[in-house]
């Protein structure tokens, strides 16, 4: 599956996720994530601390691989969407944008979230 992201405009619904490294990991707990992103919708970005770095997500063409959140099955995941990117033979410096949303609109599953990972490909 892939999704192209041309603005920020085209976002229907605030989202949030984490991003980390793409790297060869051995295990989930490997994987630490070194931001967090939301976003924002003509929000003022010049009253936010000193010490929050404010970014936006390349534009482009995205790689994804979504899934029943499940801590036992993410790495597998993980795996399954790196290895189709590698054969791509493309730059191997890049980010895994990660995305989790509930899988239903009722609050009593906690645990029950669609999870979608993402490499941008151009």
């Amino acid at each position: 599956m892939s999704k192209t992201l041309e603005n920020e405009d085209t976002i229907l619904a605030p989202l949030c996720g984490y991003i980390y490294l793409l790297k060869n990991y051995n295990s989930i707990e490997k994987i630490h994530y070194s931001s967090l992103y939301t976003s924002t919708t003509k929000m003022d970005l010049t009253s936010l601390p000193s010490d929050v770095h404010v970014d936006s997500i390349p534009k482009g063409t995205y790689m994804c691989i979504a899934f029943k959140w499940s801590v036992t099955e993410y790495y597998k995941y993980f795996c399954k969407l790196k290895k189709a990117y590698d054969l791509l033979g493309l730059s191997k410096e890049n980010n895994v944008y990660e995305v989790s949303v509930p899988n239903n609109y009722a609050a009593s599953n906690d645990k029950d979230f669609m999870t979608e990972l993402q490499i941008k490909i151009d």
